[in-house]
């Protein structure tokens, strides 16, 4: 999957250093750090979520071997997200 125009103007923006690796078509990214060659914890992830209201939008960015706890996330935040 290539990176989203917005991820990567998000990151460009705040001069986070990140290159793109390209690999065949994958259904997680545990298996596209797996096809990419690359260690789990150097791909990131995004994962969308959307306010239980449906007025906006946050994008979490997590390492490929974590997992999102949205309820620890809802905490933190303040908020009640869902994906």
């Amino acid at each position: 999957m290539s990176v989203s125009r917005h991820f990567k103007h998000y990151l460009e923006k705040h001069a986070i250093a990140f290159m793109p690796v390209h690999h065949p078509h994958a259904d997680s990214s545990m298996q596209s750090s797996a096809l990419a060659h690359v260690a789990a914890r150097q791909i990131a992830k995004a994962i969308v979520l959307e306010t239980r209201e449906g007025t906006a939008f946050v994008m979490a960015v997590i390492p490929a071997c974590n997992r999102l706890h949205l309820s620890w996330l809802n905490t933190t935040l303040q908020l009640d997200l869902r994906l």
